[in-house]
């Protein structure tokens, strides 16, 4: 029996009713989660089975302190200072912004799997915006549907305001449970709202960019992981510090193995 759902699914061939579920339970929960007073859990559930979550209010939901206009100031600033086009990455957010935003409640409500979750990168800030007067033949965006890593965790936290006529991010919940169904059955949620609205997906549900041309996109960008091994060794530290002069590579070092490797709850408030 099994066998025969699963070549139906790589044949296009699904029960409707079958192939919506997951994507129905994301629609049918995710208005009462911040109703719930387990609220992380509903968040943990809602990634299980559907793999995206798409909530505003950062701050209030989590009860964190969030400054959007100090993270732009601090890290993208010269980003958005000039129109460009495609996207361009901010130095990596200090070991004391990170934790700020990181508490036990982000960290438990993001974890589904049975390993420690790990951060498989530096946080950073992304700045996307598509002006025709700067487009490049040479810069390739991630336009169409596709997945990360099937053992990742991405949390992205608006710093503006995000609309349908200005870039986002595009997701499809439900896809993680069926991967090979297009968007024609499963509906597509746009990643829009005020700023400190926040998108989280799993790396297994398809998601892709919508690249307006008008406006811009910034969002701090979390990776997370299971991978044991997910430590940025100290040549790969020159590549993000290359040409920089406001940070000291030599005393960040230990600070990036430690926010690489395992963070344990000893780390978070």
């Amino acid at each position: 029996m099994f066998s025969r759902i699963i070549k139906r699914i790589l044949l296009g061939d699904v029960p409707f009713g079958l192939c919506t579920n997951a994507n129905r339970y994301y629609f049918s929960n995710i208005d009462k989660i911040s109703n719930k007073e387990y609220r992380y859990e509903a968040i943990n559930s809602l990634l299980t089975n559907s793999g995206f979550v798409r909530l505003k209010d950062f701050d209030k939901f989590y009860e964190t302190n969030l400054d959007t206009d100090y993270f732009i100031n601090n890290y993208a600033s010269s980003d958005l200072s000039t129109p460009f086009y495609g996207y361009r990455r901010s130095l990596p957010i200090s070991f004391q912004d990170t934790m700020s935003l990181l508490t036990k409640d982000v960290m438990n409500s993001l974890n589904i799997f049975s390993k420690p979750l790990r951060l498989l990168s530096p946080p950073y800030i992304v700045s996307a915006s598509f002006t025709d007067k700067y487009k490049s033949d040479k810069i390739s965006l991630p336009d169409r549907l596709h997945f990360d890593r099937p053992d990742q965790v991405r949390l992205h936290i608006a710093l503006n305001d995000l609309c349908h006529d200005s870039p986002h991010m595009i997701a499809i919940p439900g896809s993680n449970k069926y991967p090979c169904l297009s968007k024609k059955i499963l509906p597509e949620v746009a990643c829009i709202g005020p700023k400190k609205s926040f998108f989280i997906h799993t790396g297994n549900t398809l998601h892709r960019l919508a690249p307006i041309k008008n406006g811009y996109r910034c969002t701090i960008n979390f990776s997370f992981g299971t991978d044991p091994d997910a430590i940025l060794k100290y040549k790969d530290l020159s590549v993000f510090f290359d040409g920089c002069n406001k940070y000291d590579i030599e005393s960040s070092a230990e600070y990036f193995q430690i926010l690489c490797s395992h963070l344990s709850s000893q780390y978070f408030k």
